[in-house]
């Protein structure tokens, strides 16, 4: 709820064209933007510089997601990730997927956190394996 000019207070939420079928929001400044724009929160936007975020969608996309916050994300972006998308889906997504975001060090990790090392996983791509580049040597 924000405040009206009156000082009683209206939802944020509203549709704006029932035809669009997006939810939308009123920003502060009074503009009215897709709540679809920006799925990625604010505060883990850092780890996708790479992307246009306005055709990032978290289901669509869920492998490169988990595969970046998981590799590159801080604690609080994991817990975002846990809280998005569960830990049920992130075991099947680190067991089946063999990202090649994902290094030995962080799927070890994982496994143990899961208690699947028993699990027979996906083995990653063996450039992920094995790093010849000529600067890590």
């Amino acid at each position: 709820m924000t405040p009206t000019p009156s000082g009683s207070l209206r939802p944020v939420f509203e549709h704006s064209d029932r035809s669009s079928g997006g939810a939308h929001y009123r920003n502060p400044c009074g503009g009215l933007h897709c709540l679809a724009m920006h799925p990625i929160p604010v505060e883990q936007r850092w780890l996708f510089w790479d992307v246009d975020l306005n055709t990032v969608e978290p289901e669509r996309d869920a492998a490169f997601i988990l595969g970046r916050v998981l590799e590159r994300g801080r604690l609080f972006d994991v817990r975002w990730a846990i809280r998005r998308y569960g830990l049920e889906r992130i075991h099947t997504f680190l067991r089946d997927a063999a990202h090649t975001e994902l290094s030995e060090r962080t799927t070890i990790f994982w496994r143990a956190l899961l208690n699947a090392e028993d699990e027979a996983w996906e083995s990653p791509p063996l450039w992920r394996r094995n790093n010849s580049a000529p600067w890590t040597s």
